[in-house]
């Protein structure tokens, strides 16, 4: 098979471990095909945000293969836009909005300056996402919304083929996760997008399937069948998960 024909994702009985004899992710295989759009969800502790490092290449698994794009996920990083979960971050760190955006650019501590049009890539990223005008902000002085749309554009500034972003509504009322989702839906067909989603039974309408991680994985199909509407409540568009009765992916009965 040809590089451009490779999945943007393709995990085969991959297996980790923090500790020995202590599981972390255990015996997991799937395909995310390329401009898919795919949710993970699952209880805390369960796997999630270790199988984000994976894909990046940030963590070596103790056996099993991914291939990101064709390729091993350390030669593909260059080709993946990373967010990390906010709440990792310091917002206190002396640093403007901009400065954070360019932070994708870096790929090595030893480089010092960026090339002229890496900026201004970076300050149109920010215009398409609205934030042009916090480019001299400092970044503790956003608010959450903000700084969301700030760690966005630094995860698109690498113009990615595979975007990873770990929870990154979390916290967020109903406005900002709507204003998040609709940047995202605008993005659909231009690059893989996998979100880790907080929400275990819904997620946001724009996601093809859900990825259920608790140690092992089950894929679920999302669909628009409940007896409540909530997408009154979370003010956007949001679709049910099918969990499977052999899913023990989400500790309360669905």
């Amino acid at each position: 098979m040809k590089i451009d024909d490779a999945p943007a994702i393709e995990v085969q009985k991959l297996n980790f471990s923090y500790s020995p004899g202590v599981k972390t992710l255990d015996n997991i295989s799937f395909t995310v095909n390329r401009n898919d759009m795919v949710c993970i969800v699952g209880p805390n502790g369960g796997g999630k945000s270790t199988l984000l490092k994976l894909l990046c290449g940030f963590l070596t698994p103790d056996s099993g293969t991914v291939a990101i794009l064709g390729y091993d996920p350390v030669t593909a990083r260059p080709k993946i836009g990373y967010m990390p979960q906010m709440s990792l971050l310091d917002p206190a760190f002396p640093i403007c909005a901009l400065e954070v955006v360019l932070q994708g650019l870096v790929r090595r501590p030893a480089t010092l300056f960026l090339p002229t049009a890496g900026k201004k890539r970076a300050i149109r990223i920010m215009a398409e996402l609205g934030i042009d005008n916090l480019r001299n902000a400092r970044f503790s002085e956003l608010s959450g919304g903000q700084r969301q749309r700030v760690l966005l554009a630094r995860a698109l500034v690498t113009q990615p083929e595979l975007l990873l972003l770990d929870e990154p509504t979390a916290g967020a009322d109903a406005e900002v996760q709507r204003d998040f989702h609709q940047m995202l839906h605008s993005l659909r067909g231009k690059m893989t997008i996998m979100v880790v989603s907080h929400h275990l039974q819904y997620v946001c309408g724009c996601y093809d399937y859900a990825l259920c991680v608790n140690r092992q994985l089950h894929i679920h199909q999302l669909s628009n069948r409940d007896s409540f509407n909530w997408d009154d409540v979370f003010d956007h568009g949001m679709r049910k998960i099918e969990h499977s009765p052999d899913c023990d992916c989400i500790e309360e009965k669905i």
